[in-house]
């Protein structure tokens, strides 16, 4: 009798760790074919593709092999850390998941190595293939001159488009929005006005100027809110989405100045760039500019008689202050609140860039007593406001109770989980997940954050989900899906009820 249950307890084990094997090769397939990875190619492809333009396998010159052959090694150690990266996101370390790849690679092909006629292999089937494409120097250098081909006949076809009769004028406005950033407590709208008005107020724009306005800013960061990007989409701002890692909207913004600086006239009074952001670091790009003969000035958030405000003015054609140019008109429209805020954020703006953060123990100090002073203004100021309103205001919960009763909060760690069932109907519109850490996870279509549509999942569908937990067990309050979410969802023409 104990031997019996100690038998099916251990196929239950057995089946158990199957099931999480072949979830693992799932995710990492699906991973793969998904919107993420082609994206990670791209930036690889973009950045080295040029250099295979004239590949040659069997060339004679060694140099030239070398430096192609360093660029391959390099794009599998890149490949490598990409699905190092997606197996952490599983919770599982690289080096564990190798035998699960390897013993899922057996059974599938066998001994030959080759998949037996008339059977597709599934998942891991799949993934050896997209893997094996990459697989030997000679395959990726004609990957590498096929895409540097593509780009040489795009970038001559855009030079074409682009030819530039000798009596355009241009501006080219780039707008680093997490520098300065969108003053709050106003309506979107007015700041894009406020914006133009001053572009035509000193003479930069109007009859006969082709003017863009293009803004930075990365999504997921949400300096920009919903409101405010749609209403520089009304505007025709062209809004560039950038990355969250470090500095990614500033090699972004250096890189369109690039693009613009080599297709548009080298004369002062043809061609004017407006640099809205107090970034020292584009004071190098600032004076490469002018040097090459074009005009550019900088709409700057740093604070009168500073050594920032003489660095931007030695480097720029002009510079024009966002408080008295921006912020001052439109401060009639502003609430109190508002306004502070607005003073507040151009405060911390100047200050973290006032600092010439070079790395030395001196940078580091003014950084420091900088933004100690910026925070020590916001406190007086809050301060004088209570006295003014005759105390302080009564006492509030804080996050995380509700009438003084502590809630289990959502953590902030994301986990990988597969839709397992959906119902949609007039009324409901809801379903549940599953993962290797959750067996069934209760998620409503409000939680669904980045697809487009109507929304809901799939069944199988690969997500990502914050959890939480109640009397009733575990919930998603917030889910993202991994692959297929820049896709419109409408709503089926008929309920089709639960598992659709």
């Amino acid at each position: 009798m104990e031997e019996d249950l100690f038998e099916e307890q251990l196929d239950m084990v057995r089946q158990r760790v199957a099931k999480l094997e072949s979830f693992s090769i799932e995710v990492l397939d699906s991973y793969l074919s998904g919107h993420d990875w082609e994206a990670s190619l791209k930036r690889f492809l973009d950045a080295h593709a040029h250099e295979f333009l004239h590949f040659d396998a069997g060339g004679s010159d060694v140099a030239q092999s070398h430096l192609w052959y360093k660029v391959y090694v390099d794009f599998n150690s890149t490949i490598e850390s990409l699905m190092e990266r997606e197996v952490a996101r599983m919770g599982m370390a690289y080096d564990d998941f190798a035998p699960i790849f390897q013993r899922a690679f057996d059974a599938a092909f066998g001994e030959t190595g080759e998949l037996p006629a008339g059977e597709s292999g599934g998942a891991i089937h799949s993934l050896v293939r997209r893997l094996s494409q990459y697989g030997d120097f000679e395959s990726f250098g004609m990957m590498m001159q096929k895409e540097a081909q593509r780009m040489a006949a795009e970038a001559e076809a855009d030079a074409e488009d682009l030819r530039i009769e000798a009596s355009d004028k241009f501006l080219r406005v780039l707008w680093d929005v997490e520098n300065v950033p969108y003053p709050r407590g106003v309506q979107p709208q007015d700041v894009t006005e406020a914006v133009l008005q001053m572009l035509s107020r000193h003479g930069l724009t109007g009859p006969g100027v082709d003017d863009l306005v293009t803004v930075f800013y990365s999504p997921q960061k949400r300096t920009v809110a919903p409101r405010q990007a749609e209403a520089m989409d009304k505007a025709e701002f062209e809004q560039v989405f950038c990355g969250t890692k470090r500095e990614d909207a500033d090699r972004k913004l250096v890189r369109r100045l690039h693009q613009d600086m080599r297709v548009l006239p080298r004369d002062g009074d043809r061609t004017t760039f407006v640099l809205i952001s107090s970034d020292q670091d584009f004071r190098t790009e600032i004076r490469r500019a002018t040097q090459s003969g074009f005009k550019v000035y900088v709409v700057h958030t740093a604070p009168e008689n500073s050594n920032h405000l003489r660095t931007l003015e030695r480097f720029a054609s002009g510079v024009l202050g966002w408080r008295e140019e921006v912020l001052a008109r439109l401060e009639p429209a502003m609430p109190p609140r508002g306004r502070q805020h607005a003073d507040d954020d151009a405060t911390d703006a100047a200050v973290a860039d006032a600092a010439d953060l070079d790395g030395t123990a001196g940078g580091r100090e003014q950084h420091r007593r900088g933004r100690s002073e910026a925070q020590s203004q916001r406190g007086r100021r809050a301060r004088g406001r209570r006295r003014r309103n005759g105390g302080d205001p009564p006492n509030r919960p804080h996050r995380g109770q509700v009438d003084g009763e502590a809630l289990e909060l959502p953590t902030e760690q994301r986990f990988t989980g597969r839709c397992t069932r959906w119902r949609v109907s007039k009324k409901k519109n809801y379903g549940f997940l599953e993962s290797p850490q959750h067996p069934r996870v209760f998620v409503h279509n409000t939680a669904i954050q980045n697809v487009r549509g109507f929304r809901l999942l799939h069944k199988g569908e690969i997500v990502e989900y914050e959890v939480a937990q109640n009397d009733k067990g575990f919930l998603a309050p917030r889910v993202w899906v991994l692959h297929g979410h820049d896709q419109d969802r409408e709503y089926p023409e008929e309920e089709p009820g639960w598992n659709s």
